[in-house]
């Protein structure tokens, strides 16, 4: 319920003791409404966290304290929430001010001053010396600081504690095994029937969940020397991977008294809250009722404040704020003790935390043990429940103030001070993470509580209330509480269970975070931490995509893919992924870099070492979360073999890491285009070599030429022609997220006129990945109806095609794109694989850009953004790409998909003498028409010499794109350009499609020229051609025609002029042949009597016109035109 006030008014209840003001605080002024519902705790100490909740907050909302009495900072703030911190230091007195928020009164706040006690040798809170069960019975008196082996170095049991009260020596049982301890006691002349000399009691260690915050750079789980198998030598194993909730409970019994674990600066930067509740009145005598642990170092200038309070979290009695002397030759310390101390893995929730490898300190360490312990009475506990701000009735708990350097074994109470029938943790509620939200994703906590010694008693009976922001959940009443989709406005708030009976109650803090679960590779095996677990059994399933992949040992060489929502390499760790597999994770990927470790004294000793991750050969990190930003952080290793080089071939190269030089490629040369720089030709576009220093942007292309025989590298080549591969090896920080590369067209400046529309407006982009990228995406994404910056290309901003180099030919002197910049020596620009909406012209290249891979694209808007995606990275559901498809494709096809069904694709090869082929295709595709289609049509890069090609709009296309359903009556004009004069063959290459696989559907040649019409389903058709381009001289048909005897010999003769020579070639022996000009001289006759079917003869006569007849073994004779 909530009462409306004015700022001139407030109402006050008392509730349970405490004093809460329930109030509406109206806006006045310029100030926006506010609403105040509650404010809780009340009764703080220093360090104390109040939460102010209602509604209409904001970051500049108001708040003081009347008179400005109580010093606070604003930790943080929501619309619904304002949390401050206390910061006065006032010790010993009370504060009360009324807390001010948008100028209105909120709540009386008391600021309870803590009294300071120090832990020094006379101090009557230092315990003395304690016994313990190491090597069966052992006392701390026997401890000498020069034997080393009288150090504790494994697991041991707190039995008894020695106090001197009034300068008298007492000696406290713990329970953990009272007749152990006792006939020991009694060997050594103590008499444990006099009351004055030995008392017997019963200590627990408080358990919590109520740790706020997460694991920081300096916690460490200290464990004997012992506890890992091996004496003097820290190995990190099963023994040793404990959370800190492990470590603070553990012990013979139940009790939790091990003294030989614990964890280094707990409470440094975390507030922490033990569970306590039902103080006994009668408690309040002068036996111990709290004892305090401090394992290793103190720090006498970091200070922990120590206090009781309610559920509400209310003060009750006075804090303490402990020194604990810091002078290790002082008696007051109890013993040494050998111990491994492990870095905590941070920063990570305390409940998950693990030890790890990397930042581990050095073996052989050891550590002063000291402990103290406390009466109620020290903190001003008494037993008049009149008096509810200091009524040991109303304790629920004990709190441990962040801001100190305590080192902590356990902190336990004496179980006849409180007899705990409210309820006793038997299952915290765990933390949760989920990767994604808005996807239907449900998470369920559970909890379960107990009552310890309970008698069964309806007022025992224990009840369950979930809270969300401090308002209670609908509906959530039982052990476990549900969220059936979670949605972005469920994750970061603050989420408790109450527990609760007729004795008292119990507070969980739980949190719910975008993130995965944290899952550890051990060495071998994927495991959760233990209290992921209950009784053996996974809590709650959990999902590959869901985890957080935390490798803290090695992983190197399992040949599996990985899959996970994150994933963190921890410092001194080394992953390797191996070639062919997958790492895929939703969200960022951390390796870890150096820490500066310091002392106690902030003297740095050592740093961490680096994680280590790498990608081997075609293997790939693949992330799927869109994003703008790279938030991934710390390096990995991409290696990249390049194959099937030769000497002087170019590799073209993106990087898949940030800030790497191209340089450091392995190569002797390196370049970027530059579309717009006049070349010594005086066209436009050139190699140059990349500004310095020289770091390749993402999505930007390079190439780099390979090492000369004189470099050296493994298995150098000798000859110009020897094969070999070469492996270069990226570090840097992974890509991820969104990439822009410039493009540019061509522009006006230098002779253009002498440049063919195929030689404009070339830029070399590449992927940005350390995955592949599908080609048919990033083509969508670019080449449809794009958007950028608000303006709107209808036709895309690239010409829809992808051009990729595969060095499949040999180098040849001189080339036939003279505007490309000589370097000596050029490539044939057929040597570059195609791929588009319609298919690829290596029909084996499933359109799967590998990682490192640099290609070409052709601008059609001039200074636009190309557009690198992490959608381009993976399939509908999250299916990975194959990323072996570096330069070239080599293999069989990994991702075929079943909509290219639908596609009917004929591949046409153009094939010389040498074996030399290139490639046109006609594919019969969804969306395609018979005039121009920028997704569909990819035209032929600059001005080959040597091609097949067919044309729309006078544009030579690689690649025709024409519509479905395929009609058996289309005809496709096909041209051909050839280098020299010779014997060329057309066939096909490849074949894809329902029909196009159907050998019932007839596919012929017609050569115009010839006037031959030839089945390719049969044979290729070879054909003699002279030097030049020939654009008519071919139609691909789909109906049949039935050859006549003469047309067969006709296609089957062939005969050409090259090099000064008549070479005539037939399917059957040649009888004779006769050649004439075009008078009808006869110039060449020979008689071969049928005894060969081909002839070369020497043909020097003028460039011309010739006919040549040939007399065919019983088969007539053929007339053919040859051109010299």
């Amino acid at each position: 319920m909530i009462t409306k006030i004015t700022p001139n008014y407030s109402k006050i209840a008392l509730f349970n003791g405490l004093l809460v003001a329930v109030m509406l605080l109206i806006a006045v002024g310029s100030y926006a409404q506010v609403v105040v519902t509650s404010v809780s705790p009340t009764r703080v100490t220093q360090k104390t966290t109040i939460t102010i909740s209602g509604s209409g907050f904001g970051a500049s909302t108001p708040i003081s304290f009347a008179g400005n009495a109580i010093s606070f900072n604003r930790n943080s703030w929501a619309p619904n929430e304002i949390v401050i911190e206390i910061t006065t230091p006032t010790l010993d007195n009370n504060i009360s001010a009324m807390l001010i928020v948008n100028g209105s009164n909120a709540s009386m706040i008391t600021f309870v001053g803590p009294s300071e006690k120090t832990l020094e040798n006379n101090s009557e809170n230092r315990i003395r010396e304690v016994y313990t069960s190491w090597n069966g019975f052992w006392k701390s008196s026997q401890f000498n600081k020069d034997v080393r082996e009288t150090f504790p170095n494994n697991k041991h049991d707190l039995l008894g504690f020695k106090m001197n009260y009034s300068s008298e020596d007492i000696i406290f049982s713990t329970g953990v095994n009272d007749s152990l301890l006792e006939a020991n006691l009694t060997a050594q002349g103590v008499n444990v029937s006099d009351a004055t000399k030995y008392i017997r009691q019963g200590f627990k260690a408080y358990s919590t969940n109520g740790i706020k915050g997460r694991t920081h750079k300096d916690n460490y789980l200290a464990m004997a020397d012992m506890i890992d198998g091996e004496k003097d030598i820290r190995v990190l194993n099963d023994n040793v991977r404990r959370t800190v909730y492990d470590v603070i409970i553990d012990g013979s019994n139940g009790q939790g008294l091990e003294l030989g674990t614990g964890i280094a600066n707990f409470n440094q930067n975390t507030n922490i809250r033990f569970f306590s509740g039902n103080g006994k009145v009668g408690a309040l005598d002068d036996v111990p009722d709290l004892l305090i642990t401090q394992i290793a170092d103190p720090n006498r200038n970091k200070p922990d404040i120590y206090y009781y309070a309610d559920l509400e979290g209310n003060v009750v009695g006075r804090p303490i704020r402990l020194k604990i002397d810091d002078n290790d030759t002082s008696s007051l310390r109890l013993f040494e003790w050998r111990l491994d101390l492990y870095k905590m893995i941070n920063p990570t929730a305390y409940e998950v935390s693990l030890p790890q490898e990397s930042g581990s300190l050095s073996s052989g360490q050891t550590r002063p043990y000291r402990m103290g312990a406390f009466k109620l009475s020290d903190f001003g506990i008494e037993g008049d429940s009149l008096n509810p701000q200091t009524y040991i009735g109303n304790i629920n708990n004990i709190n441990m103030m962040a801001g100190g350097a305590a080192d902590v074994s356990f902190i336990a109470y004496n179980k006849k001070a409180f007899d705990i029938k409210s309820p006793t943790i038997d299952l915290v509620p765990i933390s949760r993470n989920v990767c994604e939200t808005d996807i239907e994703k449900s998470v369920t906590f559970n909890t379960r509580a107990l009552i310890e010694n309970g008698t069964g008693s309806s007022e025992e009976e224990l009840k369950y209330k979930w809270f969300k922001n401090n308002e209670s959940i609908m509906g959530a009443n039982n052990d476990n509480y549900t969220i059936p989709a979670v949605v972005a406005s469920d994750i970061n708030e603050n989420y408790r269970v109450r527990i609760y009976n007729e004795f008292g109650a119990i507070d969980l803090n739980f949190a719910l975070s975008l993130g995965g679960t944290p899952t550890f590779w051990d060495g071998s095996n994927w495991k959760y931490p233990s209290s992921f677990y209950d009784e053996g059994t996974l809590r709650f399933p959990i999902s590959e995509a869901d985890r957080n992949l935390i490798f803290s040992e090695n992983y190197t060489g399992e040949l599996v893919d990985l899959e996970g929502c994150d994933c963190r390499v921890i410092g001194g760790k080394e992953v390797i992924i191996p070639s062919g597999h997958t790492i895929k994770l939703y969200r960022n990927l951390v390796v870890d870099v150096p820490i500066d470790i310091f002392n106690e004294s902030g003297v740095k000793i050592d740093e961490t070492k680096a994680g280590k991750f790498t990608l081997e050969d075609n293997a790939s990190l693949i992330q799927t979360k869109p994003v703008n930003m790279n938030q991934n952080s710390g390096e990995i290793i991409v290696k990249r073999t390049a194959k099937q080089l030769q000497m002087f071939d170019y590799v073209y190269w993106s990087s898949p890491v940030a800030d790497f030089k191209v340089g450091d490629l392995r190569g002797t040369r390196n370049y970027e285009w530059n579309v717009t720089q006049i070349n010594t030709n005086n066209t436009v576009g050139n190699w140059v070599e990349p500004p310095s220093p020289g770091f390749m942007m993402p999505g930007k292309g390079y190439i780099v030429r390979v090492p000369t025989p004189i470099t050296t590298f493994p298995t150098p080549p000798i000859e110009k022609d020897d094969i070999f591969e070469l492996t270069s090896t990226l570090t840097g920080r992974p890509n991820n997220g969104e990439y822009r590369i410039k493009i540019y067209e061509t522009g006006s400046d230098g002779d253009i006129s002498r440049m063919v529309e195929g030689d404009k407006d070339w830029n070399l982009i590449g992927n940005p990945y350390p995955s592949a990228i599908s080609a048919e995406k990033f083509l969508i994404a670019n080449a449809g109806v794009v958007n950028r910056d608000e303006i709107v290309y209808d036709g895309g901003i690239i010409k829809g095609g992808l051009y990729l180099w595969t060095h499949k030919s040999k180098i040849e002197k001189g080339g036939g794109n003279p505007y490309y910049e000589n370097f000596g020596y050029n490539y044939n620009s057929t040597d570059y694989l195609v791929y588009n909406g319609t298919a690829s012209t290596n029909p084996k290249f499933e359109g799967y850009i590998a990682s490192g891979q640099g290609f070409f694209v052709r601008a059609k808007a001039n200074n636009v953004d190309v557009n690198f995606t992490n959608a381009m990275r993976f399939e509908t559901g999250q299916a990975n790409y194959d990323n072996s498809d570096f330069f070239r494709s080599n293999g069989d096809s990994k991702n075929a998909k079943s909509s290219d069904s639908e596609k009917q694709l004929l591949w046409l090869a153009l094939t010389n003498e040498a074996k030399t082929a290139t490639v046109a295709v006609v594919g019969y595709v969804q969306g395609a028409t018979y005039g121009e289609d920028n997704l569909y049509d990819a035209s032929h890069m600059g001005t080959n010499d040597f091609s097949l090609y067919t044309q729309v709009s006078e544009e030579r296309l690689a690649i025709q794109g024409r519509p479905l359903p395929f009609d058996s009556s289309d005809k496709v004009t096909l041209g051909v350009a050839v280098p020299t004069n010779g014997i060329y063959n057309i066939g096909i290459d490849h074949l894809k499609g329902s029909i196009m696989g159907n050998t019932e559907q007839a596919i012929f040649l017609e050569d115009t020229y010839q006037n031959v019409f030839h089945d390719l389903r049969k044979s290729p058709y070879s054909f003699t051609a002279t030097a030049g381009d020939m654009k008519d001289r071919f139609v691909l048909r789909y109906t049949d025609r039935q050859l006549s005897v003469d047309e067969q010999q006709l296609s089957d003769t062939f005969v050409y002029v090259k090099n000064d020579q008549l070479h005539v070639r037939a399917a059957k022996n040649i009888e004779a042949i006769v050649v004439y000009d075009l008078t009808g001289k006869k110039l060449v006759d020979h008689h071969m009597g049928g005894n060969s079917d081909s002839l070369s003869t020497p043909f020097q006569f003028p460039k011309g016109v010739y006919l040549t007849v040939i007399t065919l073994e019983n088969s007539g004779s053929v007339t053919k035109k040859v051109m010299n």
